[in-house]
């Protein structure tokens, strides 16, 4: 592929749009091109391109996100931090509340299975990964019974309740 030629029109507005501050991202939408031309152009004119990161991004969305359907936080010191520097959130509101950091062997359970449903309340500590799997088999036990007993039932697709006769179609 040969070099993005741009017309000196076009490079002096690309050049005084990065000089006053403009995203490099938002300089390819204004002139129409991609990302490198344009970061070639930057460069080879002396500029430095910094790079920005946490709340200087223009991204930053306050440090919070989700992962696997867990909240997670901005927590770049916290022993659990993932490799991006993030902790889930679950972690530190029980951390918190017990006053203590929860070891690596220990699972949090959210109890309603909603994986950002992070009150206390829903929360419960396991000591270890095994207690945790023999809370979600117990749990896996009882859908079954109530399926045996047919007061959850599956139609076209569907899991609903059955009240005593009525069906009453849950989500």
């Amino acid at each position: 592929m040969g070099k993005y030629i741009f017309s000196e029109e076009n490079k002096n507005k690309i050049l005084k749009l990065f000089d006053d501050g403009v995203f490099i991202k938002h300089i390819c939408l204004l002139i129409g091109v991609s990302r490198q031309p344009v970061t070639d152009l930057i460069l080879q004119t002396g500029r430095v391109i910094k790079k920005l990161k946490g709340s200087n991004h223009p991204s930053w969305k306050g440090g919070t996100g989700l992962k696997h359907g867990y909240m997670t936080i901005y927590q770049p010191e916290h022993h659990r931090a993932s490799s991006i520097k993030r902790t889930y959130e679950h972690i530190l509101l029980l951390e918190k509340y017990i006053g203590r950091s929860i070891t690596k062997e220990e699972r949090i359970h959210h109890i309603d299975f909603v994986r950002n449903n992070n009150k206390l309340d829903n929360l419960f500590l396991c000591e270890s990964d095994s207690k945790h799997k023999a809370i979600q088999q117990q749990y896996n036990e009882i859908v079954c019974m109530l399926i045996k007993k047919k007061i959850i039932k599956f139609t076209n697709g569907k899991y609903f309740i059955d009240y005593c006769g009525k069906a009453s179609i849950n989500g």
